[in-house]
């Protein structure tokens, strides 16, 4: 399933719920951090079974997705950029031994 059919699909579950107007920014990145700490919990207890902490990784990237089809960011360039980004600020040549 590509990003954006998994955008469809949650934008299409929000519709029938009359969920939509409470998806803001705001609302969404809450709501991400409700799910991220669920997904800790879930790999914190020895008990969880894989299914489970996949079900809490996909909702993760379903309101990632979401958030950033919503304030327009293209999440694929965006981590394109945090990568180079970040092979400029980690390059291990640049580091000093002392």
């Amino acid at each position: 399933m590509d990003t954006k059919a998994i955008v469809q699909e949650f934008r299409r579950v929000a519709a029938l719920n009359d969920w939509g107007s409470l998806h803001s920014a705001q609302n969404l990145s809450q709501a991400l951090s409700v799910e991220v700490g669920e997904l800790l919990v879930a790999v914190s207890d020895a008990g969880t079974q894989v299914p489970e902490i996949a079900a809490e990784i996909a909702d993760v990237q379903m309101y990632l997705l979401v958030l950033a089809d919503t304030l327009n960011i293209d999440i694929t360039q965006a981590i394109k950029d945090k990568q180079t980004y970040n092979r400029r600020r980690f390059n291990p040549a640049k580091q000093s031994l002392s």
